[in-house]
């Protein structure tokens, strides 16, 4: 099951990861057995991309649907052309992860956290097709996960709209 609830799943992700999320962010979670596993938090929001950042507490949560819904945010809602995440370069697990999603590899960023550097990543939108392909099967059979992400891509979009606007036209 996805949570939209910004607020506490942007606490939940920070208490995670040691850091302090600050607005204009959206969050999904994902949540079995009334218990959240995961949450996926985007921010710096600047189209054509936006950030991704992920806390997890289990690899239980990353069913094919929770990962094709969370993709499909950015791509379908913000009609993003590409998806960044940055993690520790000695956080072994999260970078084989962003691997195996379809992330590539683009740069190093010496002291980037407070014990490690950083590795940044990246997803086109050419090359997240099989998630969007999921997603689009999954929403023909239910209109609910369209309507989902309609409902959560309204308020970053509505804070974004103007810069958003003014980008498409140059």
């Amino acid at each position: 099951m996805l949570v939209y609830d910004n607020d506490l799943l942007a606490e939940w992700i920070g208490f995670m990861l040691g850091r302090k999320f600050l607005p204009p962010y959206q969050c999904i979670g994902v949540m079995r057995d009334n218990v959240l596993l995961a949450t996926a938090l985007f921010n710096n929001f600047d189209w054509p991309n936006i950030e991704i950042t992920f806390a997890t507490t289990s690899p239980r949560w990353a069913t094919r649907q929770a990962i094709a819904r969370i993709l499909a945010y950015p791509f379908h809602e913000l009609e993003c052309r590409r998806l960044t995440a940055i993690t520790g370069r000695q956080n072994r697990a999260a970078r084989a992860f962003l691997l195996r999603l379809g992330f590539c590899e683009e740069g190093h960023h010496p002291a980037l956290f407070e014990h490690d550097d950083g590795v940044s990543y990246g997803l086109l939108k050419r090359d997240a097709q099989k998630w969007l392909e999921i997603f689009d099967v999954e929403s023909t059979n239910t209109t609910s996960a369209t309507q989902s992400l309609h409902d959560v891509g309204r308020r970053i979009e509505g804070e974004h709209c103007e810069r958003h606007s003014e980008r498409a036209a140059e």
